[in-house]
């Protein structure tokens, strides 16, 4: 990722004349060699070429500042084109080494040099100048700045003994990683990425993530998020993870479509219990994604390319963007070649209260407890790397799946137990665990069914939810078939044990479908006044107990179940009778003691009397 000024000269023209005098033919300048065998290469793009389709790269800035310059002038990268893919859903790596005049030195001495400018005189050497871990002496970045830099595979094998001795030193504070580019394929991974990870991990190095992206869609951006958690899963990074948007072929959707595709990835990132956030130059974030306006945006961090020698950055301070990409042109023990630099403008706490839950450790009270078994509720749950809800999510437990939990902590259980697994250590909410008892399934017991819980258990006399559709196990636990009455209420059941809805018959000859909604493949057709026994309702669709679907709408005659079955009762004392089932409908007129009346429904209480009047069922015993 980076940018260079442009300045067409006279001498930029002598020079390159020379040079196609000097150059041999069939030697390429500023590209990386291809392979000498025969077959398509994939061209990729340079590590140090920024996408302005526009052109927008602050030329003004630079030629105010460097108009006084005779001297090699340094012509911005250009885009790199696609000679032969190897194959259509070849990507184009936008950090391929670029062929430059700037030599790799590898150490800049015993004493580490850390993010300083080589100067030769062109104006890679005109932005800030980094030596020993300083920065110009002018720089206005209010709040203080702690300095990082980006990385890819383009970096090579890095030596992060000597990175982490910079850090230990106070010279470098943070890393942000490429974890991969494009669709969610392992060839598109950074090669380097669990390598950098796991070294910054392992050394206690804060650092962030990145993917950049080829989206032109929406559906391309949701598949990059999940190429992104699929890489993360088992890190837990310091700072947010950034969606890198550059690339012509982003912005050849529009800036409404990459807003939208910013707003899906950092949405499920955000999701997925990590911190979201996005990467673009200074005039993307004016142009295409607004960020003057900041509504749409505003939850998640902004990472910003802006390469300039201005001697303020305070016009983009940490309520706009909290890191600055300030050059590419750094060196860093460990690192051989060229290094973005990049500096935090948000201050440590302010970063520290947005990544909250990004910590790695819990440092409250932990409760041992004697272990016992329970049970993960049966749609499953994300577990979480610490107790609380402010944790990254971690592992995903499937539904029924048996756990142990050893220590408790505000609510929370840890998992232990040889058979956790990868969720040992992890922690899940203790409110939606059930214990054996608690989890059940229809199970054929000596030729009936019944509801039966992981301990064995015989649970009786309740409903029971499957697929949408509701059974009834009675005091014996034998599953009802046929018609039953339960609390005044008749139902009927199926042979299988599903409770029927209702009964109709079709209106006029229609479709059915294999699920509720026209969306669904065709599964036949119902001739007209067909008559249809409905087990399931799912908005405006009704499911026959055949499995097939139709709109509920087409429906007449309807018989719906339960039905309220008619009991008398006679009254025990004297009793006004309503309107309605309250004291707060009018009084229609009273019964005496001892009348005996046929309850029709029953509702909070009240009994409806044949004749269309309520009491209190209070008032009254069965006859």
């Amino acid at each position: 990722m980076s940018m260079f000024g442009k300045k067409r000269t006279r001498l930029t023209i002598i020079g390159l004349l020379i040079v196609s005098l000097i150059i041999p033919a069939g030697f390429a300048v500023g590209e990386t060699s291809a392979s000498s065998g025969s077959g398509s290469q994939m061209v990729e793009k340079s590590a140090d070429s920024w996408r302005f389709d526009d052109g927008m790269i602050d030329e003004a800035a630079f030629e105010d500042e460097f108009e006084e310059e005779s001297e090699g002038d340094f012509e911005a990268g250009s885009e790199d084109e696609v000679t032969d893919e190897t194959d259509d859903d070849a990507y184009m790596d936008e950090n391929a080494q670029m062929g430059s005049s700037m030599e790799e030195e590898g150490d800049p001495g015993s004493e580490p040099m850390i993010l300083a400018l080589e100067g030769d005189g062109n104006t890679r050497n005109k932005s800030w100048k980094w030596y020993d871990g300083s920065v110009g002496k002018n720089l206005k970045a209010e709040g203080g700045y702690l300095k990082g830099i980006d990385i890819s595979k383009w970096q090579g094998d890095i030596n992060w003994d000597k990175v982490e001795n910079l850090v230990k030193a106070g010279k470098l504070d943070f890393v942000i990683i490429r974890c991969g580019f494009g669709a969610n394929l392992k060839k598109y991974d950074d090669s380097k990425w669990r390598r950098n990870a796991n070294a910054c991990r392992d050394r206690d190095i804060p650092f962030g993530v990145y993917l950049y992206s080829y989206a032109d869609s929406v559906a391309d951006a949701r598949d990059e998020a999940k190429h992104a958690l699929r890489l993360l899963e088992g890190y837990y990074p310091d700072y947010p993870v950034y969606y890198d948007l550059e690339d012509k072929t982003v912005a050849a959707a529009g800036n409404a479509n990459i807003r939208k595709m910013a707003r899906v990835f950092c949405g499920m990132l955000t999701d997925n219990g990590y911190r979201a956030g996005i990467y673009a130059n200074k005039n993307w974030w004016e142009t295409k994604l607004n960020v003057r306006k900041g509504s749409k945006f505003d939850g998640y961090d902004k990472w910003m390319a802006y390469w300039t020698k201005s001697k303020s950055f305070t016009k983009y301070n940490d309520s706009a963007c909290s890191v600055w990409q300030c050059s590419s042109w750094g060196k860093v023990s460990g690192i051989s070649g060229r290094v973005d630099i990049n500096l935090q403008l948000k201050s440590k706490a302010a970063m520290d209260k947005y990544m909250k839950g990004a910590y790695k450790e819990y440092k409250g009270p932990v409760t041992d407890v004697a272990d016992y078994e329970a049970y993960v509720p049966a749609g499953g749950i994300k577990t979480k790397i610490g107790p609380g809800s402010g944790f990254f999510k971690s592992v995903i437990l499937k539904g029924r799946t048996k756990i142990t939990i050893t220590e408790t902590a505000g609510g929370y259980g840890k998992i232990g137990g040889e058979e956790a697994g990868k969720a040992a250590g992890k922690w899940v909410p203790l409110s939606v665990l059930k214990k054996a008892k608690d989890v059940y399934g229809m199970k054929t017991v000596e030729e009936e069914t019944k509801l039966v819980a992981y301990d064995g258990t015989v649970l009786k006399s309740r409903w029971y939810t499957k697929n949408g559709c509701k059974y009834y196990f009675g005091r014996d636990g034998i599953m009802y078939t046929g018609t039953r009455i339960i609390k005044d209420m008749r139902y009927i059941f199926l042979d299988d044990g599903r409770s029927v809805v209702y009964k109709a018959k079709i209106r006029k000859n229609i479709n059915t479908r294999k699920g509720p909604g026209t969306g669904y493949a065709k599964a036949g057709t119902l001739a007209k006044n067909s008559g249809v026994t409905v087990v399931r309702t799912s908005g405006k669709w009704s499911r026959m107990d055949n499995g097939k679907w139709f709109m509920t709408k087409h429906r007449k005659w309807t018989k719906s179940y339960p039905q309220y079955v008619p009991y008398k009762v006679v009254t025990t004392k004297k009793v006004a009778y309503r309107s309605g089932a309250g004291t707060k409908y009018k009084k229609r007129g009273t019964y005496p003691e001892g009348k005996v009346l046929t309850i029709v429904r029953w509702k909070n209480g009240w009994g409806k009397v044949k004749n269309y009047v309520w009491i209190p069922l209070s008032s009254t015993e069965r006859n």
